[in-house]
């Protein structure tokens, strides 16, 4: 994919990616309680962690990186993850303002191969059942997709 002169007004490729904030949360689907999340930028700047102990003090930490960021992106992030942190913290939806969510996006610039899933290789060769996703890893792979 070319990326777009600079003359268009708007940011290259890896500039907005610059912008960006990749967030996955690990939610239970029995109860809906969030037990885990991550947050990752496209650079060297440590990721968020949080495990369900953590979880105020991980929503401070996520809320602080909100500060400068453009676009929160994810997977899934309009219907799933952003509606599961409004609940925990509702001024995080304030935020939240211009989402970018790769599961709407990959229909429309690969209409041939419409995937809607994120491929998780770090699985490879594990049983799928019981298994409980790496958050971080999956934040990681949001932007693997979205540079695609």
């Amino acid at each position: 994919m070319n990326q777009l002169p600079q003359s268009s007004g708007l940011p290259s490729r890896p500039a907005l990616l610059d912008r960006c904030l990749s967030i996955d949360l690990e939610v239970n689907p029995r109860t809906a309680e969030v037990f885990a999340f991550a947050a990752v930028r496209h650079d060297d700047r440590p990721a968020i962690r949080c495990a369900a102990k953590q979880l105020q003090a991980g929503l401070d930490c996520l809320e602080t990186a909100l500060d400068n960021v453009a676009h929160p992106i994810g997977h899934n992030i309009l219907q799933h993850d952003l509606p599961h942190l409004a609940a925990l913290r509702p001024r995080l939806s304030r935020l939240m303002q211009a989402p970018i969510d790769t599961l709407w996006l990959n229909p429309l610039a690969f209409p041939r191969n419409p995937y809607h899933h994120l491929v998780k290789h770090y699985r490879d060769g594990k049983p799928q059942a019981g298994h409980v996703n790496d958050p971080e890893l999956d934040a990681w792979l949001v932007f693997q997709m979205l540079n695609n």
